[in-house]
């Protein structure tokens, strides 16, 4: 945060904090069946439709079913299917073969039995053809990118300080889903104030944001390749884009696990398409809030996950970052950078406001927004503004946030 003398008028700038974020989840299927009618399609008497008048309400049901399962995605054997199709068919014939004597009632509720067996027929071999076609997403977890097979450096890196393994994903254009992190380490425990998460990274491949995930710790104190779980369901990763592993500390523990490093820049074969681990880690004092380079080494990392069939949905940008403000006169101009990550849309424009205080409001309505008397109004994705009408002698607070077609940032 920074002050400025507009005139008589002190000027403090700031990110504008994150106002509302749109979620990224999977859709999920609805959870109910479709209930069908109480009579259920089974054989009686050597034939499959019930003997009510309403001699049709299992084929209905059993297209509801269809319905339903479409719906859910579920893939029933293509052979039972076709075997059930082929007894009503047979059935349906049967029922074909009617009595001489037979009534004319009784023909004409043999006729709707047959049209009944007809439907349920057809509805049998659609299902078994429409469902076998239908892909299902793989999810079966694999390696994504690793450099484990590289020659170990000779140097570790300890619990003393924060540590960050940058990464960048594939181009597959439905994005990743992200199981697991593997981390080659020497023998001893963990610290226990140490909590492990994904984060996204600015354009200097830093972590920036808030936490993606939190993963799980390994238990133990033995050498060698350690997993770190994803939380349940995993964690949503888009193409080409590049995110930190990071260990995070509340303490230094100058005893707990040192974490092994390799000096070679390439990764392992096998590697999907576009991944790549970055060249160094990244380390920052306990505490603290900047990130430095360590040399040239980089965790000895293997990133676990699957492909997505269709991209995560996107969410709301992050955090601009103000980077300067200056005045002439009554005029504020203010210059920040664009967020580190648009999740999956591009940004299409940003919001300014401004608070006449050298702290944030209690009440937000107090703050001076776009489209309101004395607002500035933004237009588009540049990332400079100049405001004017301020008032002398007086400190103010200014914020900035990224807009997409999933909201604001």
């Amino acid at each position: 945060m920074s002050s400025i003398l507009v005139g008589n008028a002190v000027l403090v700038d700031e990110p504008r904090s994150s106002i509302s974020r749109a979620e990224s989840r999977e859709p999920r299927a609805e959870s109910r069946e479709p209930r069908a009618e109480s009579r259920e399609l089974r054989p009686a008497s050597g034939r499959l439709c019930p003997t009510t008048p309403h001699s049709c309400r299992a084929a209905d049901a059993m297209g509801r079913a269809d319905h339903a399962r479409r719906g859910h995605g579920t893939r029933p054997s293509t052979g039972s299917a076709h075997a059930l199709a082929a007894r009503l068919r047979r059935s349906a014939r049967a029922a074909s073969l009617t009595d001489a004597g037979t009534s004319r009632s009784a023909s004409a509720r043999g006729a709707r039995r047959l049209a009944c067996l007809a439907r349920a027929a057809t509805l049998a071999a659609g299902l078994a053809l429409t469902l076998a076609a239908m892909p299902a997403e793989a999810q079966t977890s694999g390696k994504l990118v690793s450099n484990t097979g590289q020659t170990d450096g000779g140097v570790n890196v300890g619990s003393d300080a924060d540590r960050a393994q940058a990464f960048t994903t594939g181009s597959n254009a439905g994005g990743y889903k992200l199981t697991a992190v593997k981390v080659q380490t020497a023998a001893g425990s963990l610290a226990s104030s140490a909590t492990f998460g994904l984060y996204e990274t600015d354009s200097s491949g830093h972590p920036t944001g808030s936490s993606l995930g939190t993963f799980t710790k390994p238990a133990g104190s033995t050498a060698g390749l350690r997993t770190f779980t994803a939380p349940s369901g995993g964690i949503d990763l888009y193409a080409n884009t590049t995110y930190a592993f990071v260990m995070e500390l509340s303490e230094a523990c100058q005893t707990c696990v040192a974490f092994k490093q390799t000096q070679a820049d390439a990764e392992d074969t096998g590697a999907g398409s576009g991944w790549g681990i970055a060249n160094n880690t990244l380390d920052r004092i306990v505490g603290g809030t900047s990130w430095v380079a360590s040399g040239d080494r980089s965790l000895m990392i293997e990133i676990h996950g699957y492909e997505h069939a269709v991209p995560p949905a996107p969410a709301a940008p992050g955090t601009p970052t103000v980077q300067a403000v200056s005045n002439t006169g009554d005029r504020l101009s203010v210059r920040w950078t664009a967020p580190a990550a648009n999740r999956g849309s591009a940004v299409t424009d940003y919001d300014l406001r401004y608070y006449a205080g050298s702290v944030d409001p209690a009440n937000e309505a107090d703050w001076i927004e776009e489209g309101e008397a004395g607002g500035h109004t933004h237009t588009g994705t540049a990332t400079s503004a100049s405001v004017t009408g301020l008032l002398a002698n007086t400190a103010y607070r200014v914020q900035v946030r990224a807009r997409n077609a999933n909201g604001a940032g």
